[in-house]
């Protein structure tokens, strides 16, 4: 193990696993949010899903699962079962683990969002179009149209409208482009991040490493939106700047 893979699990926390009764064992590592923040609604935290590239693992994620950590989030970075595929049915997986998640205290059900990562980003899609409770946006680093078989394009028209960001390398932008394309015409909210030279996937927040702090100010503009702020109270804490 390198001294960098150490970081990464002091930061993302010990590797946990489904047990086969909750359909594991499927590995994850979870960090439940700081207790206080001005996105607590009525004592929960919303929760971002992380789901990694292709042959990679969460821990890929570490940059923006810090800052999200940071911003007031939970935070769930998922493996896949078999980390070279095939994801036909990966969203099962990520589902699972998301109704784990959702089972933790402090975590807010109805505030879900899922970052996805090259063939991730296909996944979070295949997830947010089948299983919609809950999830609230998507960021897509990297999205391909058929990446390994796992066409995007007839998923969208299931796909309920939410906001959604895409980040990608300028010389990956025909995908972004035909997406957005795609999407603009049910969404309201379809937002595209293309730079040169900033990688592809997860290699983006090494790259890039403004990209987390962007991602995180992204997310948290749409959770406040959907988290009803009040103003502030006399001798209100930080963690009652949300009610439902």
């Amino acid at each position: 193990m390198t001294i960098v893979s150490v970081i990464h699990l002091a930061t993302l926390g010990a590797e946990q696993f489904l047990s086969p009764a909750q359909g594991g064992p499927l590995g994850f590592h979870f960090v439940a949010a700081p207790p206080r923040g001005d996105l607590v609604r009525q004592g929960k935290h919303p929760l971002a899903i992380l789901m990694p590239m292709h042959r990679h693992k969460a821990v890929k994620f570490e940059p923006l699962a810090t800052a999200l950590h940071r911003g007031g989030f939970a935070v769930l970075a998922a493996n896949y079962r078999q980390l070279g595929g095939p994801y036909a049915n990966a969203w099962q997986d990520m589902n699972r683990v998301k109704q784990w998640a959702i089972s933790q205290p402090f975590v807010d059900a109805e505030r879900i969002y899922l970052i996805g990562a090259s063939i991730g980003s296909s996944v979070a899609i295949d997830l947010a179009r089948r299983q919609p409770t809950g999830i609230q946006g998507l960021i897509l680093m990297s999205p391909g149209l058929n990446y390994l078989k796992l066409a995007i394009l007839p998923m969208l028209s299931t796909l309920k409208p939410i906001p959604i960001l895409m980040t990608a390398d300028a010389s990956e932008r025909a995908p972004v482009r035909t997406l957005r394309t795609v999407l603009k015409m049910r969404f309201k909210d379809v937002r595209r991040l293309v730079r040169a030279g900033i990688g592809h996937g997860t290699n983006q927040l090494i790259k890039s490493p403004t990209l987390s702090e962007q991602l995180l100010i992204t997310l948290r503009t749409w959770t406040e939106k959907n988290c009803d702020r009040t103003r502030p109270q006399k001798r209100q804490t930080l963690n009652e700047g949300c009610k439902k």
